[in-house]
């Protein structure tokens, strides 16, 4: 899985573990349709030196709209050892709860497990996670063990 340590254009080309179980999870739960909704920035269909200049609660969008009962979002995110939000999102993802019920699907990629979790769930870990910085852009993020 990249992560933050390799290089923009790496990250962007390789395919995104966490979305792949994500569909294959959502693929079999009955009386669900979903779609893509967000930004896949694995495909590069916006450059990013282009992507950067959207602001960030567009750039910030969930991956998925669901509907069952009631319609959804998720938000997917892959980790080692760790689930990391970043601080700077959590504007985002409160303005897209907002509007629809945000969800994440959060896939550990070496336990090759995944947790669901809501977006008030990851509110309510954040008082008590450790909080540290990405030393490539200094973004403050919150580890929130699964």
């Amino acid at each position: 899985m990249a992560n933050f340590k390799d290089r923009v254009d790496t990250r962007l080309s390789s395919r995104n573990i966490a979305e792949d179980k994500c569909e294959e999870y959502l693929s079999t739960v009955d009386g669900l349709h979903w779609s893509r909704f967000g930004f896949d920035e694995t495909n590069n269909n916006i450059p990013i030196k282009f992507f950067i200049k959207i602001p960030e609660i567009i750039r910030n969008v969930p991956d998925y709209i669901c509907v069952k009962e009631k319609a959804f979002f998720i938000e997917t995110k892959g980790f080692v050892e760790t689930l990391k939000i970043k601080e700077s999102d959590l504007k985002s993802y409160t303005y897209w709860n907002d509007i629809l019920n945000l969800y994440f699907f959060a896939y550990d990629c070496e336990r090759e497990v995944f947790h669901k979790l809501s977006y008030r769930e990851i509110l309510a870990e954040l008082p008590t996670s450790e909080i540290a910085r990405y030393p490539d852009n200094n973004k403050l993020y919150y580890k929130i063990n699964l």
